[in-house]
């Protein structure tokens, strides 16, 4: 059942859960026993790398409460993040307590929603269960309906107004790791008598996998309710932790793939292929290749950029299919000789891939430049003429064309759809020019002026659907 990818979520918990209270490391065994669990679930990946790449971070102080708070920079991520909201007042309130309804919409925040395993049963909303929800505020019931369906928690003892606490906190997180409940560990709380026997068995599963401590002097304190702040606490932590865990995971797909694509792409036709080497994650990954051009440099320079990009094409369809059609795939393709990036390319998704070439003679580009300033056009009968072309890095061409004649007062009334049959035609002859000295223009940006260099009008030519934009 995919629910939550979280590593070490138990014991952040409880860590800030209990003030002063200590946190027991789990030992390789039984951490690896926990994991087993753990890597069926599913956290919400997007928020999770919005955080690890710190796209998510404090931004002012929205709430008037919390700047001098110990749970300050937490509450403002993860209300940045979305998961937290403030009161209408302006406040955050970080030490209330928790309803259980609160706790139960915030824990099934962090569940893979999209999943199908564990949808809604019938048994949820039939007259058995059917008052019971009735009950439960409408912005939580959404979550309360899938909660019980996954059985992470009961409505037979569900009350949305009551504080959440510590016990079925703690249950509730243990129940969505899919730990089972268990009785022969050698640990006896204090105040364990206070505790329900079916949740003191989800309390030592945790505590046997090594996630949970009692509090000092062997309290758990049960009872106890959660704060607002300390489960903005535990989320954020449960986000951030996850980072090396995925990169590990990501890597170990990743080398795996490197394996298999050099063994398919060893040659560019007949140039050697050294290495490839991967970075990233299903959503978006770096590609670096490596040849070395110090005996092949001919094989290279006979290869045309239609045949490197096929070459391209299948290498990052592979990729794709590997992963997901939606990842995004950028790289380069390095001669190891020099260190020079020969081949720049992108592919957002499903889009078409974007591929540069960085060995076009520099000086090519400036003859075309140059060759093209001064060229006339006729736009609905009127002559303009070149005055800038400049060909960028990304493969864009920007161009200036200015009136010859006097058009600035009947511009407005000029047919459009002609006008723009008209550019097309330029925007057409100047693709054409940088594409006979193999560069591959994707996108040119026409500017017309008026006699007086007033800006008349501006367009973009998509140069592969040979189409205005």
């Amino acid at each position: 059942m995919k629910r939550i990818l979280i590593l070490m979520m138990t014991g952040l918990l409880v860590m800030a859960l209990s003030a002063g209270a200590a946190w027991a490391k789990p030992d390789n065994a039984k951490k690896v026993e926990a994991q087993t669990k753990v890597k069926e679930m599913q956290m919400n990946k997007t928020q999770h790398k919005a955080l690890v790449n710190q796209e998510i971070s404090v931004k002012g102080n929205p709430f008037k409460d919390t700047s001098n708070h110990w749970g300050n920079a937490s509450i403002q991520r993860m209300a940045n993040m979305g998961l937290f909201a403030g009161y209408e007042d302006g406040t955050f309130r970080p030490n209330n307590n928790m309803s259980q309804a609160e706790m139960i919409v915030l824990l099934m925040r962090l569940v893979d929603t999209n999943s199908n395993d564990g949808e809604v049963e019938n048994s949820v909303i039939d007259a058995t269960y059917g008052e019971k929800l009735k009950k439960v505020p409408s912005w939580a019931r959404d979550s309360v309906e899938k909660a019980e369906s996954l059985k992470i928690m009961s409505l037979n003892r569900f009350h949305s107004t009551q504080q959440a606490s510590r016990a079925q906190t703690c249950v509730a997180f243990a129940k969505a790791l899919g730990l089972d409940s268990i009785d022969n560990v050698e640990v006896n709380f204090a105040d364990e008598l206070l505790t329900d026997k079916e949740d003191l068995g989800y309390i030592l599963a945790m505590y046997q996998a090594g996630y949970i401590k009692g509090a000092p002097g062997n309290y758990f304190l049960p009872q106890n309710g959660i704060t607002r702040a300390e489960m903005a606490a535990i989320m954020e932590r449960v986000l951030a932790d996850l980072e090396e865990d995925n990169n590990e995971e990501d890597n170990a797909d990743l080398t795996n793939l490197e394996i298999d694509l050099l063994d398919d792409y060893n040659e560019i036709e007949a140039v050697p292929v050294d290495n490839i080497n991967l970075d990233g994650d299903e959503d978006e990954v770096n590609v670096e290749i490596k040849i070395n051009l110090a005996d092949c440099e001919d094989e290279w320079t006979d290869l045309g950029n239609s045949a490197i990009k096929n070459w391209l094409e299948d290498l990052v369809g592979d990729i794709q299919g590997k992963l997901s059609e939606d990842t995004i795939v950028s790289g380069e393709i390095i001669n190891t000789d020099n260190d020079d990036v020969l081949v720049s390319f992108s592919k957002d998704g499903t889009d078409d891939l974007s591929v540069s070439y960085s060995d076009i003679d520099v000086n090519d580009i400036n003859d075309v430049e140059d060759d093209l300033k001064g060229d006339a056009f006729d736009i609905v009968d009127t002559q303009f003429e070149i005055t800038s072309v400049n060909y960028n890095e990304d493969d864009e061409i920007a161009v200036d064309l200015e009136a010859q004649d006097n058009i600035s007062s009947q511009w407005d009334d000029l047919n459009s759809s002609d006008v723009e049959d008209d550019v097309e035609i330029i925007c057409e002859e100047i693709a054409e020019a940088f594409q006979n000295i193999d560069a591959e223009p994707v996108m040119i940006n026409i500017n017309l002026y008026d006699e007086n260099l007033n800006l008349l009008d501006s367009y973009e030519y998509d140069v592969e659907n040979e189409s205005l934009n």
